[in-house]
């Protein structure tokens, strides 16, 4: 076997341990499988408790200070700096907004021992339940019709999530 291909060849060499190396992923425990549904589910919580206050943040109307137009001097002018500098003054937005990319890391990290069939259909889901209960929390109300959806969202996640585990 010529050298580069003795490189490229990971299923005929031996770890240190006397194990042979598969060439694939290490085989998942359950432990490591309950952490990722415990992500998945803390992704689920950080998306959905924080879509309805983006929501109402981004429907509040800014107070706007006129100032007089002048000429840009600079690139620095072009780029608009003191646009993201009021996103960020404006902390109702800008708060819930870094909770939800932070929700993002979860999902991410939830999706190293689970199958991207389940995880998907199981966070989207879930989010949308947790969103609707959030909203009352913050004023809006919910119909019949939304409950039983959310009844019938529950149910299809716990029969998905029974035949997973």
């Amino acid at each position: 076997m010529l050298p580069a291909e003795k490189l490229l060849d990971l299923s005929s060499e031996d770890t240190r341990d006397g194990a042979r190396n598969t060439g694939g992923a290490e085989p998942h425990t359950v432990t490591d499988q309950n952490w990722s549904y415990f992500y998945l589910v803390c992704a689920s919580l950080l998306w959905g408790s924080t879509n309805p206050l983006i929501r109402k943040a981004s429907r509040q109307k800014q107070p706007e200070v006129v100032s007089p137009p002048r000429k840009p001097k600079t690139l620095i002018s072009f780029l608009r700096i003191d646009a993201g500098l009021k996103f960020v003054k404006n902390w109702q937005l800008s708060l819930p907004l870094a909770i939800n990319q932070l929700g993002s890391l979860f999902f991410l990290t939830g999706l190293a021992h689970t199958k991207l069939s389940f995880a998907v259909p199981f966070v989207n889901s879930l989010t949308f339940v947790i969103t609707s209960i959030t909203g009352l929390f913050i004023g809006e109300f919910l119909t019949a019709r939304q409950c039983l959806g959310m009844v019938s969202v529950i149910t299809g996640i716990i029969f998905c999530t029974r035949d997973a585990l």
